[in-house]
């Protein structure tokens, strides 16, 4: 299998923003992803700095064509039963235009992230597990995968681990 400059290990929101940058920065990027999506998980509201990283990646018009819920404020539920409430419009944020967010269903939003890195020029790899990072000395010199039985290694100038909680490289070292 060919190199890549980059290896992206986890095809959830951080590695597709990843892969999506280094695509439109015309750096090869592979994204290895265990999971074939659209992959259950629990959804949830952005914060309105995603805003800035959607309009980087050209991600917007895909936000607004999904079946993604706008969330123009937040609440806040202290212990003691008092509230704090804001509306995203009061509080201004260089490089955001729209006064909204959104609500997620984190199966949908996973999809459409790493289906654009795709699409942006990110080759994507679904149902690959990646079993280790390689090392030459102290440099990650690519990944060792398994693809239907057999482990294949893939070589990378940079590996970046974006796996998320279950941290790769960080159960490696």
């Amino acid at each position: 299998m060919a190199g890549y400059d980059v290896i992206i290990i986890g095809g959830g929101p951080a590695g597709s923003a990843v892969g999506g940058y280094l695509s439109k920065a015309g750096i090869s990027n592979l994204i290895l992803e265990g999971e074939i999506h659209p992959r259950e998980h629990v959804g949830e509201s952005l914060v309105m700095s995603t805003i800035r990283a959607f309009h980087d990646l050209d991600l917007l018009p895909v936000m607004e064509s999904g079946d993604f819920v706008r969330k123009y404020g937040a609440a806040w539920h202290a212990p003691n039963g008092n509230e704090f409430a804001i509306k995203f419009a009061g509080f201004h944020q260089d490089g955001i235009s729209q006064e909204y967010t959104y609500h997620v269903n984190r199966a949908t939003f996973d999809n459409a992230l790493l289906k654009h890195a795709n699409n942006l020029g990110s080759k994507v790899l679904e149902g690959v597990y990646v079993k280790q990072v390689l090392f030459e000395g102290s440099k990650a010199v690519g990944v060792r995968v398994a693809v239907a039985g057999t482990e294949i290694d893939i070589p990378a100038k940079l590996v970046i681990d974006a796996s998320g909680r279950s941290t790769l490289l960080g159960n490696q070292l």
